[in-house]
């Protein structure tokens, strides 16, 4: 009796020693399985706020690449091609502004280093050549602005403003450009903004257009300029 008694306790014991681990490994697995719900649910929410801020940017981007062309295109129609840039005091000015303290890179910025490592480095590059480019064409602008009104400008002023518009017109903005329409591919085939993106004002019809070329071998480009 004694010794049923005791079997009897050991397999009590046993039973409960069981339940006790299976109900650990139940209470363990229903827990990781609602953390990983959880997390793969906020996973979803970080790629959607990316897609999100990927579209933004994208639209952003564009509208940018759009004064560019604008800003090309007029200095092309005008001076019928480039050659005037070989004249030392030959300068061009617009007023048109590109950088924006309200555009969308102020709220996004720090979002950009969430994306991969080309992108991110595409985006800060092209944000910080606008900036620089807008800088620069604001300078030839009150230069300009003060031969106009018939101030005597400085002959420092002068070459100054001709060598920024120089370096804007076949370097800056063409290279703008090109760096534009490879973020627009980076953000459509790696987190699919796959949006419609049209120009906010038409070019007017032009006697000359350009394109960009990229030397393969150097990786320069150069403005390529076609009459018809």
């Amino acid at each position: 009796m004694k010794k049923e008694e005791k079997s009897h306790q050991w397999n009590l014991a046993y039973f409960g020693l069981v339940a006790v681990v299976l109900g650990a490994i139940i209470g363990f697995g229903s827990s990781w399985f609602i953390w990983h719900l959880q997390q793969n649910a906020l996973d979803e929410q970080k790629m959607l706020e990316r897609h999100n801020i990927a579209v933004a940017l994208c639209f952003d981007v564009s509208d940018i690449e759009d004064k560019f062309n604008s800003t090309m295109n007029d200095f092309l129609v005008s001076n019928n091609g480039t050659k005037v840039l070989d004249d030392p005091t030959f300068f061009y000015f617009t007023n048109t502004r590109y950088y924006s303290i309200n555009w969308i890179y102020n709220v996004f910025g720090k979002d950009i280093s969430g994306f991969d490592g080309v992108t991110s480095a595409d985006l800060y590059a092209f944000y910080r050549d606008v900036a620089e480019i807008d800088d620069y064409t604001q300078f030839v602008y009150q230069i300009g602005g003060r031969v106009a009104l018939g101030e005597k400008v400085s002959p420092m002023d002068i070459a100054t403003a001709h060598i920024f518009t120089k370096g804007l017109f076949t370097e800056r903005i063409p290279d703008s450009i090109l760096l534009a329409e490879k973020i627009k591919q980076e953000l459509t085939q790696k987190y699919h903004t796959n949006i419609h993106l049209y120009p906010m004002s038409s070019i007017p019809p032009a006697t000359a257009y350009y394109h960009m070329e990229i030397n393969r071998t150097t990786n320069l480009s150069r403005l390529a300029i076609e009459y018809h």
